[in-house]
């Protein structure tokens, strides 16, 4: 899954994706580049932004 060189962009993504999951209110449904996978887990699209 993580392949060498990498680790530091996965683990910098995988602590964006847990306070995303953590702190993002229902309203940032409205945001086009966030999408909710389900209730209280949400992936962020980063090339939409």
């Amino acid at each position: 899954y993580i392949r060498e060189g990498e680790e530091s962009i996965k683990a910098a993504d995988l602590v964006d994706r847990i306070k995303i999951e953590e702190k993002v209110p229902l309203e940032c449904e409205k945001i086009e580049s966030l999408r909710i996978l389900s209730p209280g887990v949400y992936e962020l699209n980063l090339d939409a932004l």
